[in-house]
């Protein structure tokens, strides 16, 4: 039995990225068709330009892996839904990050002491050094 036999015997599916030639060309296609307008969704929906090359090569990168199993005609409409899945997800992350240090900065810093404090610190000091001569 092979291995691609075997794989999906158990339920897995081997999703290879763009195996065949003809995947690599409908690959290209998706890419260079939907690129720009792709950008300008993932940038609508609320993600960071700092973030957007990465949530597109994400979503590439899923197109890619999933092009074999999906209808022809329909590889655009998969793009855009996984890029709302990354592009939710990033901005999750982003927020938990920036709660994460909102709450950080929020801290309570260990209080300072007083002039008197540090005054009855000293004298403490002096008496126990004075006492262990």
């Amino acid at each position: 039995m092979s291995s691609a036999s075997s794989a999906s015997q158990d339920g897995r599916r081997a999703t290879p990225l763009a195996g065949a030639p003809a995947d690599g060309r409908r690959l290209r296609a998706l890419v260079e068709r939907n690129r720009t307008a792709l950008a300008r969704y993932v940038a609508r929906i609320g993600v960071p330009p700092s973030e957007l090359d990465d949530v597109m090569q994400e979503a590439f990168m899923v197109a890619a892996s999933r092009l074999a199993g999906l209808e022809p005609g329909t590889e655009r409409a998969f793009l855009f839904a996984t890029a709302l899945h990354i592009a939710r997800n990033t901005r999750r992350g982003m927020r938990r990050r920036q709660r994460t240090a909102d709450e950080f900065l929020q801290l309570p810093g260990e209080p300072l002491p007083d002039a008197d404090d540090l005054t009855d610190q000293l004298r403490a000091r002096a008496m126990l050094e004075e006492a262990l001569e």
